[in-house]
């Protein structure tokens, strides 16, 4: 079940620099020292470290492709009860009810919050207040409510 589309920003900037760091056993990823995501559950993976390093290598080869138009951000609820993040077709993550907990929120809200982060990062809006950061942030309001109404259906 598709949750939403993100609508994405005409161009985009010049490529931040995505970096990992560790802080008190949590992993952090960064774009230009903006944390992008937390990690703190290691999901099927050996290690925190291991899942972050994995999220890490897709974020960087999607901020490196070429596209031809801007690509669609979307979230996906799968039948585990998990929310996978895709950028195009890749997907970038998926956000477990143990990520939820660790990070004191829920997975769709948590998955929302790091993949906004990252289409930020990628479209290089930083919260200023040029034309294409004003369209970036009415449609992400526009997202988030569509996103709580959907939210309300499933109750």
């Amino acid at each position: 079940m598709v949750f939403g589309v993100f609508v994405a920003a005409p161009a985009v900037q010049a490529q931040p620099k995505l970096s990992l760091v560790e802080e008190r056993g949590v992993f952090v990823i960064l774009a230009d020292g903006r944390v992008l995501l937390r990690v703190r559950f290691r999901g099927s993976y050996a290690s925190c470290e291991e899942r972050a390093k994995a999220i890490l290598k897709r974020l960087q080869e999607v901020f490196a492709a070429s596209w031809k138009s801007p690509p669609t951000f979307r979230i996906v609820r799968e039948k585990s009860g998990a929310f996978s993040a895709f950028c195009g077709g890749k997907r970038l993550f998926s956000v477990f009810q143990e990520d939820a907990r660790s990070n004191s929120s829920n997975p769709l809200d948590l998955a929302i919050l790091w993949l906004n982060e990252i289409q930020m990062a990628f479209y290089g809006v930083s919260g200023g207040t040029c034309e294409v950061e004003k369209a970036f942030n009415r449609s992400c309001l526009f997202l988030s409510s569509e996103i709580r109404w959907a939210k309300d259906l499933l109750r």
